[in-house]
């Protein structure tokens, strides 16, 4: 799902440290749209909800970044000799 970023009138008229009175919906919402697990609903309303809170929209750059960054890093394939090793060990037992 791609955002855009909100103008920076919005953003004015939303401080970062003041959260709008749906933001606990969105943002439990929001972790359903990161999961892929969201409905087409849960979907457009994250994207309508971002348009205008600068908090939520944060959280979500925030917590996409966090998860592609672990993505990444998982991702990395371990050495041959270090798998050799683990299964050896697990061998043992």
């Amino acid at each position: 799902m791609e955002l855009s970023k909100t103008s920076s009138s919005q953003q004015e008229n939303n401080s970062e440290k003041t959260l709008c009175k749906e933001c606990q919906h969105c943002l439990e919402a929001l972790e359903l749209v990161l999961d892929k697990e969201a409905s087409q609903e849960d979907m457009a309303y994250v994207k309508s909800h971002l348009e205008t809170c600068t908090h939520c929209l944060d959280c979500y750059e925030t917590d996409k970044t966090l998860r592609e960054a672990l993505k990444n890093k998982i991702a990395k394939k371990c050495p041959n000799s270090l798998m050799d090793c683990i299964k050896e060990k697990l061998n043992q037992i």
